[in-house]
């Protein structure tokens, strides 16, 4: 876990000496420290930074801790972050409530230090390990970008996000130009060198906003939000360029050019669900390679 910032512990409770002692204890692992005073702001802190950890106070004026865990839960954004329940109770109907409602741990208050620290140390780091296994898992290997389930899986929200608001986007789905000839000609692993230096192109080009995965082979998929029709077809064209002036260099220093055919379809003028936009946009790309490639096509409206 060298390379992983470290873990951001939120602290939850209405009384300020309370957070203090706690605070200065959970400093002493260098973790970051968020605190916080009510349940309503422990929720909205949660969706915006998603920390390692939550430790709440059960009693709390206003939304209790019980409460709080509970939304914290059935939001998905949120449900899969650990709480821990600080509680000056101990009896059984109150450490069952708290697990009720999705803690994993308690500790009773006035609390001992090592006690804390062993079990914040313990549910953190698990959540670290967790998050590093999901990006693992939502990764293509070779080029680093989204793999297919997962770009659709983002892909899928974001329209969500944009159907909600009234707003618009575009799917651009591209593919490289004769990539059979260069693997056949140079081999696979120059066709891997070359899938990489696209891949990079692409995260370079586009705005991090923007969602790009490796939907398999040499097909790419890009969901560019907040963009007009005129807007995506510039971003497409200038991506387009960009992998038109590129030249990948093989082992004995030979320049090999490379270029990419794009389809491009929106929302919402060319269909309303996903699966409609992804159509829309191999129909174009489609057509734009039989039109001669490196070139990009739209849908029709």
């Amino acid at each position: 876990m060298t390379n992983e910032p470290p873990p951001l512990i939120l602290i939850t409770d209405d009384n300020p000496n309370n957070i203090k002692v706690a605070g200065s204890t959970i400093s002493t692992m260098n973790y970051k420290i968020a605190v916080a005073q009510n349940g309503e702001d422990t929720i909205e802190f949660a969706k915006k930074k998603l920390p390692e950890l939550i430790i709440l106070d059960i009693m709390m004026s206003g939304m209790d801790g019980l409460e709080t865990c509970r939304r914290l839960k059935s939001d998905p954004t949120t449900a899969d972050i650990p709480v821990i329940f600080l509680t000056a109770k101990n009896d059984n109907d109150t450490i069952k409530a708290g697990f009720d409602a999705g803690a994993v741990d308690y500790i009773t208050k006035p609390f001992n230090s090592q006690e804390l620290l062993a079990r914040v140390k313990v549910h953190a780091e698990l959540q670290q390990y967790k998050k590093a296994l999901q990006r693992l898992a939502s990764l293509d290997e070779l080029t680093g970008l989204d793999n297919r389930r997962f770009f659709f899986k983002k892909a899928e929200m974001e329209l969500m996000r944009v159907q909600r608001y009234k707003r618009s986007l575009s799917v651009m789905i591209y593919d490289l130009d004769n990539f059979k000839k260069i693997n056949d000609t140079y081999g696979h692993p120059f066709g891997d060198k070359v899938l990489k230096k696209v891949a990079e192109i692409t995260k370079e080009t586009f705005r991090e906003v923007d969602m790009f995965g490796r939907l398999g082979g040499e097909e790419f998929a890009v969901m560019v939000p907040e963009t007009n029709l005129q807007g995506a077809i510039t971003a497409a064209e200038r991506f387009r360029q960009a992998i038109a002036n590129m030249e990948v260099e093989t082992d004995d220093g030979k320049k090999v050019p490379v270029s990419i055919s794009i389809g491009l379809s929106m929302y919402p003028s060319n269909g309303c669900d996903l699966t409609t936009l992804i159509k829309g946009a191999d129909v174009a790309l489609y057509q734009a390679k039989k039109n001669g490639k490196n070139q990009l096509s739209t849908c029709a409206v």
